[in-house]
C-alpha cells in the first residue's frame, strides 16, 4: 500500500479536512462529490435514530463552508469534513475509486495523529494553573529576597568604604593651622586663608580628597593631605 499524504486542520476545536481537497485526492469532480454529501445530509435529516428517537446532526459529519480561488477571487461552496464524514464519504467511493481505500487509511492515521497532538496541548486544569502560578510566585519571592540581600550587602560595603576614607582623611589630613603648629611655624609668618586656597587648588588639580573638621572659633574648616601642606609651606 502506497503512503498517501493528507492534511487535517483544527478549525475552532474541530478536526476537519475540506471537500474540495478530498475531491482532488480521489480524482473526482468536486461538484459530484458535493452532490454525494448533500445526499447524505438529506438522509440524516429524514432518518431518525432507532435508539435515540431523534435526527442525526449532519454537522457531526459535514460542516457547510466555502473557499476562494486565487485566480478569480470568487467564493465557492464546500464542506468541512470531520473524521466521521471522511469514513462515510471516502468509504462510499471504495467500489468505484481504487485509491479510496488507501486514502481512507491515510485519513484514519492522520486524524489519530492530530488527536494525540491535541491531547498533548490540552489546556491545564484550574488546580494545575494555580499550582504553576504559586510556584512562579515562590520563585519571584526568592529572587526579590536575593536582590534585597545584595542591596543590604552593597550598603555595608559602601559604609565600610566611607569609614575607611574617613579614617584615611583623619589620619593623613591636617588643617593649615594644625600643620603649622606641628611644624613649629609661627602664625605671623604665613596667612592661613591664602595657604588654604593654595592647598585647595592643588588638591583639585591632582584629584586629592580634602576633609573638614569642626573648629570652635571658625566652625567648619578644611583639612588637607600632609604632602600638599609640605609643598605649600616649604
Amino acid at each position: 500500500m502506497n503512503l498517501i499524504k493528507v492534511n487535517v486542520e483544527n478549525v475552532n476545536g474541530v478536526l476537519v479536512t475540506t471537500s474540495n481537497r478530498v475531491a482532488e485526492e480521489l480524482g473526482v469532480n468536486h461538484y459530484d462529490l458535493l452532490e454525494k454529501i448533500n445526499g447524505y445530509i438529506e438522509k440524516f435529516t429524514k432518518t431518525e435514530s432507532s435508539v435515540l428517537g431523534e435526527s442525526i446532526d449532519f454537522k457531526e459529519f459535514y460542516i457547510p463552508s466555502s473557499y476562494k480561488v486565487k485566480s478569480n477571487f470568487k467564493s465557492y461552496k464546500n464542506y468541512l469534513i470531520t473524521e466521521k464524514g471522511i469514513a462515510q464519504l471516502v468509504g462510499g467511493y471504495s467500489a468505484a475509486v481504487p485509491i479510496a481505500f488507501d486514502l481512507n487509511v491515510a485519513y484514519i492515521n492522520k486524524f489519530e495523529e492530530m488527536k494525540e497532538t491535541l491531547r498533548k496541548q490540552k489546556t491545564l486544569s484550574i488546580p494545575e494553573q494555580l499550582l504553576i502560578n504559586a510556584q512562579y510566585l515562590v520563585e519571584v519571592e526568592k529572587r526579590m529576597n536575593s536582590v534585597e540581600e545584595n542591596i543590604e550587602e552593597f550598603k555595608k560595603d559602601i559604609s565600610r568604604l566611607e569609614n575607611n576614607q574617613r579614617r584615611e582623611v583623619t589620619s593623613n589630613h591636617l588643617t593649615v593651622i594644625a600643620y603649622a603648629n606641628m611644624k613649629g611655624i609661627k602664625s605671623k609668618s604665613y596667612h592661613a586663608p591664602s595657604m588654604g586656597k593654595k592647598a585647595t587648588k592643588i588638591c583639585k588639580e591632582r584629584n586629592l580628597r580634602t576633609g573638614t573638621v569642626v573648629d570652635s572659633k571658625y566652625g567648619l574648616i578644611n583639612t588637607y593631605p600632609t604632602e600638599v601642606l609640605d609643598e605649600i609651606f616649604f
